[in-house]
């Protein structure tokens, strides 16, 4: 895949937050995302793109079990949620805690929602190049 097509992905699937975290944990594809390799004077964007796609293959691994946990925790959150609740994929977030991750549901998703949220468990597992994450959501009427 095309390294644009990679941060057209987490644009989509992340909030703004996510976003700025990808982007600290795997800067090399913030260039890509500001979709700029050729309006840099005097360097040579040829080389660049050669770099990008070897650190891509080198951390390659790494970028697709993040992006794999957070996504597999978020489709499992929608499935939890759906056909009560239409959650978006901005209104979900995972974050860690404790060294977990853990789902967060956005304050304005859950004041849209009829029930109150009092707890959301969390579970993920990957093993190779398989994860599967698990979603519980405890709440109560309003």
């Amino acid at each position: 895949r095309k390294p644009f097509q990679l941060t057209r992905f987490v644009k989509r699937i992340f909030d703004s937050e996510e976003i700025n975290e990808f982007y600290c944990l795997f800067p090399e594809f913030e260039k890509c995302a500001k979709n700029d390799w050729e309006r840099i004077d005097g360097v040579d964007t040829k080389h660049m793109k050669e770099m990008f796609v070897d650190a891509m293959n080198e951390r390659n691994q790494s970028v697709v079990k993040y992006l794999a946990v957070r996504w597999s925790l978020k489709e499992a959150a929608y499935k939890a949620l759906y056909p009560h609740h239409k959650a978006t994929w901005k209104d979900l977030s995972v974050k860690k805690v404790e060294g977990k991750p853990c789902l967060i549901l956005s304050k304005r998703f859950q004041q849209e929602i009829s029930f109150d949220i009092v707890k959301t468990h969390s579970s993920i597992s990957h093993d190779g190049e398989y994860v599967i994450g698990q979603v519980l959501i405890e709440g109560e009427n309003q």
